[in-house]
């Protein structure tokens, strides 16, 4: 059965350098959301990486913001790996708000996609203009 799957940013500041934003992602099963402060510098790196993914198996890119450390604000990391020797590949999705409960928000999914697919949500970043659009998805078929 295929599902899509995907990965939305959306800027809550309207500020090119120092970054509030969204990420949102989904893979069909699973979801989750946290609000982040980076500076786009940050964003932008991870995009560079991106979009050179995939051309040896132990390629990885991780974009990370946060700790497991309870005294960070929040804590979202999204890894970009390579998971079968045909190049399979994968973004894996942590996302935790660190609140008490009943508040308490941890999710970790994966979304299945091509290594391609990743070079493309990194050009997609790195074109990404806040100025015009406040939002920019990515989205990917599935069939896992």
């Amino acid at each position: 059965m295929a599902t899509e799957s995907r990965l939305l940013f959306v800027d809550l500041q309207n500020d090119e350098d120092a970054m509030h934003i969204a990420v949102w992602a989904a893979n069909g099963n699973f979801q989750g959301m946290q609000d982040i402060y980076i500076y786009r510098e940050q964003l932008n790196d991870w995009a560079c990486e991106l979009t050179e993914f995939g051309k040896t198996p132990q390629d990885k890119a991780v974009f990370e913001y946060g700790s497991d450390d309870p005294n960070f604000y929040a804590r979202l990391r999204l890894t970009a790996f390579i998971y079968e020797s045909r190049g399979a590949s994968a973004l894996e999705v942590l996302i935790d708000n660190h609140s008490e409960s009943p508040y308490q928000c941890r999710v970790e999914f994966c979304i299945f996609c091509a290594p391609a697919e990743l070079n493309e949500l990194g050009a997609m970043i790195l074109d990404w203009d806040t100025g015009k659009n406040l939002m920019m998805e990515w989205t990917v078929e599935n069939s896992v």
